[in-house]
């Protein structure tokens, strides 16, 4: 099998969005960092000095569950102010199965697996389903489909 190289080329990618028949993005940090979200590894990954990464653990909440319940409500916190970014939004946009059809036009699924525990791909969702249901639009191949996005490592907001 022969490499190749990531392509920058706009047009090669309409090209082949166009004619794909399964779409799956795959979105990460980055999608929310434009949200204000800081990210786990950029910035040097820091939350008071501490090394975000250790603290999302099952060790790090045994050892001082005050410091890690202190976390997640920064992280929390944070969450609840930002807002969805345009790529949350488009990405949402793309749940609609008649505007993929017009972006897509072979396509025959979508999906969004994101690894942002932040809802903003969801609000971006609920947002974008209100919005239409306001302008009284209701064929379910006009509306949103839900259940296009997969949120691989949980929910911020579901505490258990």
């Amino acid at each position: 099998m022969t490499k190749s190289t990531p392509s920058n080329d706009v047009e090669e990618f309409r090209r082949v969005l166009r004619a794909s028949r399964y779409i799956v993005v795959l979105a990460g940090a980055g999608l929310s960092a434009a949200s204000g979200i800081p990210t786990f590894r950029n910035g040097g990954g820091l939350w008071r000095s501490l090394p975000a990464m250790e603290l999302a653990t099952p060790e790090a909440f045994a050892a001082n569950p005050s410091l890690v319940w202190q976390f997640y409500h920064y992280r929390r916190q944070k969450a609840l102010t930002a807002q969805p970014n345009d790529a949350h939004k488009l990405l949402a946009k793309l749940s609609i199965p008649n505007y993929l059809r017009s972006i897509a036009p072979a396509a025959e699924t979508y999906h969004l697996v994101t690894q942002n525990v932040d809802r903003l791909s969801m609000n971006a969702l609920e947002t974008l389903s209100e919005a239409l249901r306001d302008n009284n639009i209701s064929e379910s191949d006009d509306l949103p489909r839900h259940e296009s996005v997969f949120q691989m490592h949980g929910r911020l907001f579901d505490v258990k």
